[in-house]
């Protein structure tokens, strides 16, 4: 995500993740994912944050050209949170995609029944033959600034 805010407000979110595949077949794929996240705050420094977490994609043909995503995450510092995703990807032309997307965050623990906060989006993906590029905008529901999101993927085969 591009820095955002002004004077003491400002900060930036840049994220790295790790993907290695467990199941590749014609209508489902199914990933395991280890990021490290980090925000970096104006007054306050970088903070990094790690997470592991899981993904299933099921195609709705065996091309897999559009398809619905599920995704959890846990979170490796501090409170103990899990970030749950559901999204569609959709096809609109040889080189771009649709892109929607849910996100919840849900603390766990004693705090489990707090509602923590939920964004929606979409956006569009445009397609090469390693590489992915992202350009979304997503909303929290409790109104806010939309947060732009910028994705550069890698794809080694």
């Amino acid at each position: 995500m591009p820095p955002l805010g002004e004077g003491d407000e400002r900060f930036a979110f840049v994220d790295f993740s790790l993907k290695a595949a467990l199941v590749r077949t014609p209508l489902v794929r199914a990933a395991l994912i280890g990021s490290i996240s980090t925000l970096t705050l104006e007054e306050t420094g970088v903070l990094a944050v790690g997470r592991a977490g899981g993904v299933a994609q099921f195609c709705l043909k065996a091309a897999c050209e559009s398809s619905f995503v599920l995704s959890s995450n846990l979170t490796l510092a501090g409170q103990a949170m899990m970030v749950n995703s559901v999204g569609a990807i959709v096809r609109a032309s040889r080189r771009v995609s649709l892109l929607f997307e849910a996100d919840a965050l849900v603390p766990l623990g004693n705090e489990l029944a707090t509602y923590n906060g939920m964004l929606v989006g979409g956006g569009l993906r445009f397609h090469w033959a390693h590489w992915g590029l992202d350009l979304a905008v997503l909303r929290g529901l409790r109104g806010g600034p939309p947060l732009p999101v910028l994705a550069l993927t890698y794809r080694s085969l």
